[in-house]
């Protein structure tokens, strides 16, 4: 990792770029993976990763490790946004960090609802022998670097921010997923508690200067508009854009969240 932290605080250092496409033949489900680097009191340098990603991108993650020259080993704690698949999966990697997560989301994990495809029933052997912090709303991960709560999407999503020099930057997770639902303030996959999504989109979209999305590039907030960082890059290999069979379907505009709370719970997953 290039620089010293200690200079300027908290970094956020991007290791794979999230992204929304999808298929007539599924999910792909790729999400954004983020290191963060700050000193702690003590003078040691730790640092964190926030989300993991599912093993369809495993090989690229290695990759961007070795690129950027982080040792797995030598994480300090891996912070899970939520526990779907797509963020999660990953988590043995990083074989000797602490997994930080939502205190409601490890607790929801035991036993998720039956229409949550996103939180299959083996979720939780993902964390057995491993030390497992639960975390709330507030609780401090590195100096200037805070969890924001952030229900909804899932029972326990949870966010980073990053305070650094004049902004503060957000890792979001699946709460505030891409730029065009942050200027909808909402959420599109809804598998907990509508209100909850709607309330925690529009406390992201308002707290953050900067945006790590969980399925998008970062980009820029500003009087509720958005700007990316950088470009779109997505490369498709195997079939040609000319080739019978393929074709592209924008998605079109965003038309509000989908429900996939638990059966008979109208606005709510929650179990009264």
């Amino acid at each position: 990792m290039q620089g010293d932290p200690a200079d300027r605080g908290p970094q956020i250092v991007p290791l794979l770029e999230g992204s929304s496409l999808g298929s007539g033949h599924g999910m792909f489900g790729f999400c954004g993976v983020n290191v963060v680097a700050a000193v702690e009191r003590d003078g040691r340098l730790r640092r964190i990763v926030v989300d993991t990603g599912h093993v369809g991108m495993r090989r690229r993650l290695l990759t961007a490790l070795a690129a950027t020259g982080i040792d797995p080993a030598g994480i300090d704690s891996v912070v899970l946004t939520h526990a779907h698949w797509d963020h999660s999966q990953n988590v043995d990697v990083f074989p000797a960090a602490e997994i930080v997560i939502g205190a409601a989301e490890l607790a929801y994990i035991e036993r998720p609802h039956a229409r949550d495809f996103a939180t299959p029933s083996w979720t939780k052997y993902l964390f057995t022998d491993r030390r497992v912090r639960p975390v709330r709303d507030g609780d401090e991960l590195l100096p200037g670097v805070t969890v924001v709560a952030a229900p909804g999407h899932s029972a326990g999503s949870i966010a980073v921010a990053v305070q650094q020099p004049g902004q503060v930057a957000l890792i979001t997770g699946d709460a505030l997923p891409d730029a065009e639902v942050a200027r909808a303030r909402q959420t599109r996959l809804v598998f907990w508690d509508l209100a909850q999504a709607a309330a925690s989109a529009g406390r992201l979209a308002d707290l953050a200067d900067l945006v790590y999305p969980g399925h998008d590039r970062p980009f820029r907030v500003a009087d509720g508009q958005t700007e990316y960082l950088v470009p779109l890059a997505f490369a498709l290999t195997g079939p040609g854009a000319g080739d019978p069979g393929v074709r592209a379907e924008p998605a079109g505009p965003f038309a509000g969240p989908e429900d996939l709370t638990a059966p008979g719970a109208g606005t709510s997953g929650r179990s009264e």
